[in-house]
């Protein structure tokens, strides 16, 4: 999920399609835009999961959206009105109708109020629903035999996209199984929002470079706990040296994240969080890689990236010992030596 987050910044920039990175297993299922929010998203198969990802602030459109921090009632976009003039199938219309069904009961069984989300992030999201939704119900209508698995994905603003997303799939699709993994994410909603993701998102993660000052926005109102900005699912810091805490306690929390100060030019880049990424895995398969067997397995996009951080690091950098762990990584993958492909919840499990 983290490569496919990082691809997104790469579509129409540096690769005219993802065909051209994406690896063996994988399909492009459509790669969607909607120019007045500028609002990007991948969509991919592998055998057993459906990909989307969210692409995050490159734009002023997106900055714009990125600042519409009004805490507002989440509402699904009616489909017909997301895309005027486009149709929608059966199987789609369905799934629009089970996602505001879903809500208008969650919202029915609750009195400490409604759940609410960013104004911005829900917007964009609306601009894309209905892409989104018509593309994954055309590949099921095509293959039923799919299972309804969903892997949701994004860095900075696509994060948001991404928790947003997660909850309307898992409110829509049936026996659906979603899981959201978000990179340096900005907090998407209040705590009922929260509640209600809880009831369709089987898996959530959110990864914090320590200090990503975006990750500390929207600010939290210290006056109502409905109209205060939180975080979604487990969270997971990680810094450029390669460590890594899983669901760090609050005072871990506080000291090495709420208290640095990072900076958006260095610890909110989606190739920092990349680095940090690869830095842990390299580091765990140092230490344990002769006894697991296994080799984290780089996109050719990413690679490329990777190759290109790691060699502007001067040698007194502090994380000048991970980038050459990282650099030793990239020459056996570029090399050929890739037994297996090893997830980073399937990485975590074997802290």
């Amino acid at each position: 999920s983290w490569q496919m987050a990082h691809s997104t910044y790469h579509i129409g920039s540096l690769y005219s399609t993802c065909s051209e990175f994406l690896p063996e297993g994988f399909r492009e299922l459509g790669y969607i835009c909607c120019p007045a929010s500028d609002t990007h998203v991948l969509v991919t198969a592998s055998h057993d999961k459906i990909h989307i990802a969210f692409r995050g602030t490159t734009s002023l459109r997106n900055a714009r959206t990125d600042l519409n921090m009004r805490l507002v009632p989440l509402a699904w976009a009616v489909d017909q009105e997301a895309a005027p003039g486009s149709s929608i199938s059966a199987l789609g219309t369905r799934w629009a109708e089970r996602a505001r069904t879903a809500l208008a009961q969650f919202d029915a069984s609750q009195v400490a109020g409604r759940a609410r989300v960013h104004a911005g992030f829900l917007s964009a999201w609306s601009t894309v629903q209905h892409q989104v939704v018509a593309t994954i119900a055309g590949f099921f209508e095509a293959n039923p035999e799919h299972p309804p698995v969903f892997v949701l994905s994004g860095h900075s603003l696509g994060g948001a996209l991404a928790c947003v997303a997660g909850a309307y799939i898992g409110s829509a699709v049936p026996r659906a199984a979603v899981q959201v993994s978000t990179w340096g994410c900005p907090r998407p909603g209040n705590h009922v929002f929260r509640k209600f993701s809880e009831i369709y998102v089987a898996s959530s993660w959110c990864f914090f470079q320590r200090g990503d000052p975006i990750t500390k926005t929207p600010p939290q109102s210290p006056f109502s706990r409905d109209h205060r900005y939180i975080h979604h699912g487990v969270e997971v810091l990680v810094d450029r040296h390669g460590q890594l805490i899983l669901d760090p306690s609050i005072i871990e929390h506080v000291l090495l994240h709420r208290c640095k100060r990072g900076t958006v030019s260095v610890d909110h880049k989606a190739v920092v969080y990349m680095f940090s990424i690869v830095g842990f895995l390299a580091r765990l398969e140092r230490e344990r890689g002769e006894s697991t067997g296994f080799t984290p397995v780089l996109w050719k996009n990413c690679s490329e990236k990777l190759s290109a951080f790691t060699s502007t690091l001067p040698s007194s950098a502090p994380e000048s010992e991970t980038g050459k762990l990282v650099d030793q990584f990239l020459r056996r993958t570029q090399a050929g030596s890739r037994p297996a492909l090893i997830s980073v919840s399937s990485a975590l499990q074997m802290v």
